[in-house]
């Protein structure tokens, strides 16, 4: 988990770092110094603060927006409880010794991210560090080793914010369908919002790697698989929204001749045929495992 150089995280942890008042910042183990948590350091030297963007009082309009649509206070502090668990999760400390992964009993931020969370400090600890497969006839348990526990830990990050997000969305299309819906039964027209998935390039950061008599020059990748998907889910998008609905709709409307439009069909058929064969060989790998 991680921010390219020119972004940072959700605007919501900044916000939270910054606007909560003294002893509630406090209470949550927060700090106005976002370089102390990891999700939130990882972007460079000026993608925060934003320019002309005060986080704090962006935060008091947060909350007013929350109250808006019906969120009471209290549900309020029990969302950014859950937000200040996720950034403390993100600072668990995952050691490697020499194959297994390791978590101090005692690791601040392993305390604060279970008591936030309401969930069993051994537990959560266990089933980061090892796995579990099911057999047939029994159960195998085996310990991960660093990377693959770090990757258990942000993955339960991005679950639980994932949960959050959809609590939220819901909260927000019931208060504008009304009671028991009424508003939204009487209504003649709507308007409706396309929030495209933000789009990224493909960036490669230079480096030299020196080895006995020589040096190299690498590009080692700097987006992952994840900001793949979220680049072809756009194009699909794009393409069904703007080419489809846009151009070619209003060329019938208008009686226009639609000659040439430029786009990425080729890559997007490319990447499918990829992704669709990738897909198909894990199927068979999977069912040739469980048979």
């Amino acid at each position: 988990m991680f921010q390219p150089l020119t972004e940072r995280n959700y605007h919501i942890f900044y916000q939270l770092c910054a606007g909560a008042p003294l002893k509630e910042r406090k209470d949550l183990g927060l700090d106005t110094d976002i370089t102390k948590f990891h999700y939130l350091r990882q972007g460079g030297l000026h993608s925060t603060p934003i320019l002309g963007v005060d986080d704090s009082e962006e935060f008091r309009t947060t909350q007013h927006a929350l109250s808006t649509i019906g969120i009471s206070v209290e549900q309020q502090w029990a969302v950014f409880r859950l937000l200040a668990a996720l950034l403390h999760l993100g600072n668990v400390k995952i050691s490697q010794t020499r194959s297994d992964a390791a978590i101090d009993d005692n690791d601040t931020a392993l305390l604060l991210a279970t008591r936030f969370l309401g969930i069993d400090k051994a537990e959560f600890k266990k089933w980061t560090i090892k796995k579990q497969i099911i057999t047939r006839s029994e159960k195998i348990i085996t310990t991960l080793n660093g990377a693959q526990a770090t990757v258990v830990r942000d993955s339960v990050a991005k679950f639980v914010y994932v949960c959050l997000f959809e609590w939220l969305v819901a909260i927000v299309n019931e208060s504008l369908a009304g009671e028991n819906g009424e508003a939204e039964k009487r209504a003649e027209m709507f308007i409706g919002v396309l929030d495209i998935y933000g789009f990224e390039h493909f960036q490669k950061v230079y480096c030299q790697m020196y080895c006995v008599d020589s040096v190299f020059d690498v590009f080692p990748p700097q987006n992952s698989f994840e900001q793949f998907s979220i680049n072809y889910a756009n194009e699909k998008l794009q393409q069904e929204v703007s080419h489809t609905h846009i151009f070619t709709c209003a060329s019938s409307d208008k009686g226009c001749s639609l000659t040439h439009t430029s786009s990425n069909s080729s890559k997007r058929n490319m990447s499918r045929n990829r992704l669709t064969g990738s897909l198909s060989n894990f199927r068979t790998i999977n069912h040739a495992s469980m048979s």
